[in-house]
């Protein structure tokens, strides 16, 4: 198939047909050719569970429409089902599903012509509509609840499916094989950053999608992921309907479950040994397969990851002083929870390097490639020594 697009032959089809929880639904052409007939018919013959829309088209035919589709679906062995064939919900969004249209087609509105809806009829009718025009046909009606019956798919069954990265996304092509080559993890990179660039705080937070941390003891620095922070605080306010928990106003009016919370800090990535990354896969298979997700308040679900992520973080920081930044530092209350369980002195870092820190060490680290200078460490990738990473490319 080309690239984008979607080729299936009719024997792959075939080899799914008698699949429990399958149905097939079939909108048949105006004109059914021999071609289609013979394949509605293996079809039907594959599966019990074979539908042919029945579709009103609005018109002063319907009625003998109605026959011809019936008689193929019986011809074929197949059922038959009542479909309104819908393009929108309600009948005032017909304009909106013709500037879609529009778009589709790359054209105006005075240009589309035959490509716009003949009418605004296809929308979702209610049941005595349905009934009334599809009296002919009980049994079209009767076969969504038998649809309905068999086919027991949820919008729930549905989740982020991402392949798993290799490396470090924020590393290049060219410095991540570098590192490998010398038997380290090729990441992370930002340590180097902190061990030059912030030197005056032992401990370097980073509360992004998971919370990580560069320490610093004496010459050398460690770096590693601690626990998952905005990605999971993100994915329960946006079950309200927002974006982010502003300040952690809604978690903070949450009440902490200690069944949940004793979970969470038991999982077994806490007692692994650094260097230690997590991943968004890691989240879906560890977190949120846990029952507590689908009973528990979503306020309590927030008070409760605020009170975990504090702790996990907290217990690292021991002592001297921590530099806070990412986004998780502008919600209060979630430093806040740090503060409680931690022995350093936080100190949130200004705007300017709240937001692009990242980017000014990457800066960072293109002069150390530069002046060939150690740019990668080996105590913190676990490679064999230092090393020069990268390449500089000069505009011709």
């Amino acid at each position: 198939a080309v690239k984008g697009q979607c080729l299936l032959e009719l024997d792959d089809i075939l080899s799914l047909a008698d699949q429990a929880g399958f149905c097939w639904l079939i909108d048949p052409p105006r004109q059914a050719d021999a071609r289609f007939r013979d394949h509605l018919a293996r079809l039907a013959a594959a599966s019990h569970h074979v539908y042919v829309l029945l579709v009103p088209l609005y018109g002063a035919d319907d009625k003998a429409h109605f026959a011809t589709i019936a008689a193929l679906a019986d011809w074929a062995g197949a059922g038959l089902v009542a479909s309104f064939n819908p393009l929108f919900h309600d009948p005032s969004r017909r304009p909106l599903h013709d500037v879609v249209t529009c778009i589709r087609h790359h054209c105006t509105l005075q240009e589309a012509g035959y490509r716009l809806a003949a009418h605004a009829e296809r929308y979702m009718k209610p049941v005595s509509e349905a009934h009334r025009l599809f009296a002919a046909y009980p049994r079209a009606l009767t076969n969504i609840d038998t649809i309905l019956q068999v086919c027991r798919f949820s919008l729930d069954d549905l989740s982020y499916q991402y392949p798993e990265d290799a490396f470090d996304p924020d590393l290049s092509p060219q410095a991540f094989p570098e590192n490998v080559e010398l038997n380290g993890q090729g990441a992370p990179l930002v340590p180097v950053g902190d061990k030059y660039l912030f030197n005056d705080y032992k401990y370097c937070l980073n509360l992004g999608g998971f919370a990580n941390v560069s320490i610093k003891n004496n010459d050398k620095i460690i770096a590693y992921d601690i626990c998952p922070a905005n990605i999971i605080l993100n994915y329960l306010a946006m079950k309200l309907n927002i974006e982010f928990d502003r300040n952690g106003e809604i978690g903070e009016k949450g009440s902490v479950n200690t069944r949940l919370l004793d979970k969470l800090n038991k999982l077994d990535f806490y007692g692994r040994q650094n260097p230690k990354s997590l991943s968004r896969e890691w989240l879906e298979e560890k977190i949120l397969n846990i029952p507590e997700l689908l009973k528990l308040k979503t306020e309590d679900l927030l008070a409760t990851f605020y009170e975990h992520i504090g702790l996990q973080i907290g217990k690292i920081l021991k002592d001297e002083t921590v530099y806070i930044t990412g986004g998780g530092a502008y919600n209060t209350f979630l430093c806040n929870r740090i503060k409680k369980y931690s022995n350093s002195k936080i100190i949130i870092a200004d705007p300017l390097n709240l937001e692009f820190k990242e980017a000014m060490i990457f800066g960072f680290l293109g002069v150390l490639k530069d002046r060939n200078e150690t740019n990668c460490l080996k105590d913190v990738t676990g490679a064999d020594r230092d090393s020069c990473s990268g390449v500089i490319h000069l505009p011709k």
